[in-house]
């Protein structure tokens, strides 16, 4: 077992433990070995405690409730909604900057921009193409917080060539599936694509950024490839290699409008760090 190997490994026993009690409630510290990325990121809105995250009820408007030291401590919650459902998202072609929100999108966004309506955001940030503006602009009219666009959380570029081609244009779909293997290849590129470098060091901005900004709750409306980066930079950081990161990528699936919460904090004896608190809840869709 390699060093790198060994690091990964103990940190998802850790985060099984940690994500699985963040999101169920479990007291118990005694959690199954063979428990997998599947089993973790299956934590959703069916496990939450009886007051999922804005939902309402008696249950608390924060997705997290601290007090005392640990309050002390929380610097920084971050909410990710990934867009609702586009029209390319159910058509047969490679979708682009400009695709809009489909009628079930829209739908969707409605429903989430209730849920966040309920939370203390402080800032609502939104990448700016189509579908997330128009997923931003309904928790805009649901929150009255003023979208700001960051180009830092556009989904990953592909080649502008292939944009709104169909699935069964041949030399589309050969240039597709040469960039995709540039996502997990180090030093590749196809034509003005982003690769897995360009991902990562994004990645990293999009943190940095979020980090660093005032307020201690913020929105942020961004696109399931890209937010699947965020999370694994943040749970894995220097360990996520190009390999780990394509078997994230498959394995932990997101939903249209899905809600996931970072946390930038202290823990006993650790410098701060952003960790997952919770993964693609989706209870808002029924």
């Amino acid at each position: 077992m390699t060093f790198a190997t060994a690091v990964v490994n103990k940190r998802w026993r850790t985060l099984r433990f940690k994500v699985c009690q963040g999101i169920t409630g479990a007291r118990d510290k005694t959690v199954p070995a063979n428990i997998g990325l599947h089993a973790i990121f299956a934590c959703n809105s069916a496990a939450l405690s009886p007051s999922p995250i804005g939902m309402g009820g008696k249950g608390p408007r924060r997705a997290v409730q601290v007090s005392g030291r640990e309050a002390m401590k929380l610097e920084k919650t971050v909410y990710f909604v990934r867009h609702g459902q586009s029209l390319a998202n159910v058509s047969a072609v490679f979708q682009g900057p400009d695709s809009p929100l489909s009628e079930t999108g829209h739908s969707q966004a409605r429903r989430i921009a209730e849920r966040v309506s309920k939370l203390s955001c402080e800032a609502l940030i939104s990448s700016p193409f189509r579908r997330a503006g128009e997923t931003a602009a309904a928790i805009a009219r649901e929150t009255g917080l003023v979208p700001e666009y960051s180009k830092l959380f556009v989904e990953r570029l592909k080649p502008s060539s292939i944009n709104g081609r169909p699935f069964n244009d041949e030399d589309a779909r050969a240039i597709w599936m040469e960039w995709e293997r540039s996502l997990y290849t180090l030093a590749k590129r196809v034509e003005d694509g982003e690769n897995f470098a360009d991902l990562i060091a994004r990645a990293d901005n999009a943190l940095t950024f979020l980090r660093d900004r005032k307020e201690a709750s913020l929105a942020v409306v961004t696109h399931g490839f890209f937010l699947r980066t965020v999370v694994a930079r943040a749970v894995l950081g220097g360990v996520l290699s190009a390999e780990v990161f394509k078997r994230f990528q498959r394995v932990a699936s997101m939903e249209n409008t899905g809600l996931t919460v970072l946390r930038y904090h202290q823990a006993f004896d650790e410098e701060p760090d952003w960790r997952l608190w919770i993964y693609n809840d989706h209870a808002h869709l029924g």
